[in-house]
């Protein structure tokens, strides 16, 4: 197949995850112009590859098309009739799956000959085999992403690229070492190396998972040009004045009155950023609400992870008015202004709140 798409004018292949190293390597060897391209890491289907209809079947969400939603990791209750026992009701074919928000739709379950059709496989995991995936001729490696978020992609596309450069020679394993350690950060099931090796592995079917004491906060943008940033201070030393020149000319009754509602409502005065020696602005998208009492770390593509404090390493601007924000949440306009150089393509997270070490949260569909 592989020659037919060469003649074809072809030049990369992507292989089907049911591919072994082995069987990899003898496709490299009979086409050895042809780039191969392969799964090294996220969730993998129960079906065969290409082959499930169930996300469609069940939501309208086709695998096919790129939109799976996971239908094989969702919520069922497992169903019989009763007075049979489990090796009768197993092979009966009146066992079923229901899922718990389709109470309606129901699924069989059947088990054969050394064989359950049951749901939910492991996590494809190769990190630790790079070596052998380059000696099988594999020229490029792919990760899931479509359906996950910016902070998953981000910190596994890290890690394999700090292993690449490992491998290559470019940095140390032990430097890349703190960025591979990452990748068990985010939510995941049981790690496996699929069909590389054999295929008794990636037949196992898993209940448990791990989940991340991670969330995303923000995504930075680009530095602020001197311009830029100069415009938005200008605004806030004129917002400034004007508010001082408002005050001021209050009498003092009305400044007793409006000295009062400040203290009850803070956020209807809040103070006007100024020029800090130093410190530059950067564009910055707050995805979920952030407060100065958050724990927050800078992930990078060559940083860890970086805690920071806020008003000791950065403030907020609004970049309208020139106000320093007490709290941000997404949909404020927002500019990052700190001592900080922020490396391009970083990412801000924070500990979730609602993490508990052990138990697995799957909020995902």
């Amino acid at each position: 197949a592989v020659k037919v798409y060469k003649s074809l004018g072809f030049t990369r292949v992507v292989m089907g995850r049911e591919a072994s190293l082995k069987e990899i390597a003898e496709i490299k060897n009979a086409v050895p112009e042809m780039e191969i391209e392969c799964f090294v890491h996220g969730a993998m289907c129960i079906a065969y590859a290409g082959r499930c209809l169930m996300s469609a079947y069940l939501n309208g969400r086709s695998a096919q098309e790129g939109f799976c939603s996971h239908t094989c990791r969702w919520d069922y209750d497992v169903l019989a009739s009763l007075g049979e026992n489990a090796k009768q009701i197993a092979e009966s074919g009146n066992l079923v799956l229901r899922e718990h928000k389709r109470p309606d739709e129901f699924f069989p379950v059947y088990e054969g000959e050394n064989f359950t059709a049951v749901l939910s496989s492991k996590d494809l995991c190769m990190i630790d085999h790079l070596a052998d995936l380059k000696n099988a001729g594999v020229d490029s490696l792919k990760i899931e992403g479509r359906m996950k978020s910016v902070y998953y992609v981000a910190l596994i596309t890290r890690a394999y690229r700090k292993a690449i450069d490992a491998l290559e020679g470019k940095i140390s394993q032990t430097e890349a070492e703190p960025f591979i350690e990452e990748l068990y950060k985010v939510s995941h099931r049981p790690f496996a190396t699929g069909f590389y090796y054999n295929k008794s592995d990636a037949d196992v079917a898993v209940s448990g998972a791990s989940d991340s004491p991670f969330e995303l906060s923000a995504e930075f943008g680009n530095e602020l040009s001197l311009q830029d940033e100069n415009a938005i201070l200008e605004k806030s030393a004129l917002n400034k004045k004007i508010r001082n020149e408002k005050y001021n000319s209050l009498c003092p009754e009305a400044k007793a009155a409006a000295d009062k509602r400040f203290a009850e409502h803070p956020d209807l005065n809040l103070p006007f950023a100024e020029k800090i020696a130093g410190f530059k602005m950067y564009n910055f998208e707050s995805l979920n609400m952030i407060t100065k009492s958050t724990e927050l770390e800078i992930v990078s593509p060559d940083t860890v992870a970086q805690k920071i404090l806020w008003g000791k390493d950065f403030v907020l601007v609004n970049p309208e008015n020139g106000e320093l924000y007490n709290w941000v949440c997404n949909g404020h306009p927002c500019v990052f202004y700190t001592k900080l150089k922020i490396q391009q393509g970083s990412l801000l997270r924070s500990k979730d709140p609602d993490y508990i070490e052990g138990k697995f949260r799957d909020s995902g569909r």
